[in-house]
């Protein structure tokens, strides 16, 4: 009798023990199955939205400068022009911007973007930079027609026979009360169709009380 309950409960050990390694082995399966389902859902979100990375489609320029801007006492705040920069498309794709930021801003902001198209025969040139928005009539005296509801297609044509089409960035800023409104560059954010990616101007600036 001894002998019949001893191998009894040898059975229940040998069961118990097969059920644990069960257990051990479904939890394995199921931990690769998770695993493989979150791959298979990161991969798919990747086709969909796309890479963000460092770019160079955009010709931005390759020269370093600072801009200063005085705009007197600020009692509150004060909306400025910011329209320095010029870009051209050398890829064979559209490309759109979608955001324009600050890089390291300190009292300032952006309010709108806009995109001005520059004439090949130089019959227009760049905005410029003022302490008044919209820009003023003195800024935009080269720009034949110009309104500023027609800049709003923030698209950059892709490359035509091997010609870049050039653009004007216009920035609307607003600096708020502080020290010396700055930043040190601005970082333009594009789509082609597919990818997304940023690219940094070469131009920064100071907005002092007096220069």
């Amino acid at each position: 009798m001894a002998m019949t309950e001893d191998v009894g409960r040898e059975d229940n050990v040998a069961q118990d023990r097969f059920g644990e390694v069960a257990v051990i082995e479904w939890s394995r399966r199921r931990l690769i199955l998770t695993s493989l389902v979150l791959l298979l859902i990161g991969v798919g979100l990747a086709a969909c939205t796309g890479t963000v990375g460092l770019g160079s489609s955009l010709s931005i320029g390759t020269d370093h400068g600072t801009e200063c801007v005085p705009v007197g006492t600020l009692e509150d705040k004060a909306d400025m022009t910011f329209g320095f920069d010029t870009f051209s498309n050398l890829s064979s794709k559209d490309v759109t911007i979608t955001r324009v930021d600050l890089v390291n801003p300190r009292n300032i902001a952006v309010a709108e973007v806009y995109l001005v198209p520059m004439l090949a025969d130089g019959r227009s040139t760049a905005v410029g930079v003022s302490s008044v928005w919209p820009p003023a009539d003195w800024q935009t005296a080269g720009i034949p027609g110009w309104q500023l509801s027609n800049y709003t297609d923030l698209k950059l044509p892709a490359l035509v026979d091997g010609d870049p089409s050039t653009f004007n960035v216009l920035v609307h800023l607003v600096v708020e009360e502080g020290e010396a409104p700055a930043f040190d560059a601005m970082r333009v954010t594009y789509t082609d169709g597919e990818d997304t990616y940023f690219q940094d101007t070469t131009t920064s600036l100071v907005v002092p009380r007096s220069c």
